[in-house]
């Protein structure tokens, strides 16, 4: 299905004229729902998963059988952590699992697939090494590099009582056409609080920040660990830039604020994510099928992007459980 230029110019007016109308649409079509104070999860419809990848300009990946899933693993058990980090910045979790099977024909079937290759392969393991078996799984978690995007939002000067009245918004959430701030003045910190309470003026510049993170299923697969599964989760985080102003105009303060992960330790104001991203489970057994019925494929198989989520509050720290 291609969806023209004119139909996203034609959504995207709807949305900057009527926000109002388009979170309403979305909340019957979509059901989105608060699942903790201030912090929004939906599904996306079928014409918000395509202007999704639309925006990021690739095709969306074949849907796959997933009848089998819950009739393979019975229970999984983590044995194994690994971290590195690449030489492009990007990092990765090895998280190794050990797995208990159910008495299923799907099980069966793997696990018959597992013994005719292992027979067939041609694994070796170097003395003292740890071995990995042919069937053995793993989950890889990696996260690119964040990129700095562009300026969304700002505040011209003003005074308290007006930034306290303002919000940043940025366009364009699936789900509710944009999102809302908190009151700007609250991301005036240190000096730049205190200039404003003693009557000088303010402005601030709102910037968005991207990250890809991706969970791939891998199974070993005659010597080597190969991906069989990927899922994904697209995150935004932002910065403030805030300027206070003497009486004659000229910069007093300013002040570079980060709500970025890691190191700073926030949470993205705004994530899609596919539909197996958050179950570990589904992301194994979707692996394990892969390898049962095409053990030597050269790619693996891709989830689709299917929700979002958004929070209210742009600058709660912690960490996303993944």
């Amino acid at each position: 299905m291609k969806i023209t230029k004119g139909f996203i110019s034609t959504l995207l007016i709807f949305a900057l004229l009527v926000p109002s109308l388009t979170v309403s649409a979305s909340e019957n079509e979509n059901k989105i729902k608060e699942v903790e104070p201030g912090v929004f999860i939906g599904e996306l419809s079928d014409d918000q998963v395509i202007e999704n990848y639309n925006k990021i300009n690739i095709d969306i990946p074949e849907k796959i059988n997933t009848e089998y899933l819950g009739n393979i693993v019975d229970d999984m058990t983590l044995y194994k952590t690994e971290e590195e980090t690449g030489s492009d910045g990007t990092k990765y979790i090895y998280d190794y699992y050990k797995l208990s099977y159910k008495n299923t024909n799907d099980a069966n079937f793997l696990k018959k697939q597992i013994a005719n290759l292992k027979k067939s392969g041609n694994d070796t393991v170097t003395p003292f090494a740890e071995r990995n078996d042919e069937g053995d799984v793993r989950i890889v978690t990696s996260f690119e590099p964040i990129v700095e995007q562009t300026k969304f939002d700002s505040v011209k000067k003003n005074l308290r009582s007006n930034l306290a009245a303002k919000s940043y918004q940025k366009y364009f959430s699936l789900l509710s056409g944009k999102l809302i701030s908190n009151y700007v003045v609250g991301f005036f910190v240190g000096e730049l609080q205190n200039d404003l309470l003693k009557g000088l003026e303010g402005s601030g510049d709102a910037t968005s920040y991207f990250r890809l993170a991706k969970k791939t299923g891998q199974v070993y697969r005659n010597g080597s660990f190969k991906s069989y599964f990927e899922t994904y989760q697209q995150e935004w985080y932002w910065k403030h830039e805030a300027v206070t102003y003497n009486s004659n105009g000229s910069i007093k303060n300013a002040a570079t604020t980060y709500y970025l992960p890691d190191s700073f330790g926030y949470l993205p104001i705004n994530w899609v994510y596919s539909t197996y991203f958050y179950s570990n489970k589904d992301i194994i057994e979707i692996a394990q099928h892969q390898y049962r019925v095409e053990p030597n494929r050269s790619t693996p198989a891709k989830d689709i992007f299917k929700s979002e989520g958004y929070r209210n509050d742009w600058k709660t720290k912690g960490k996303m459980s993944y």
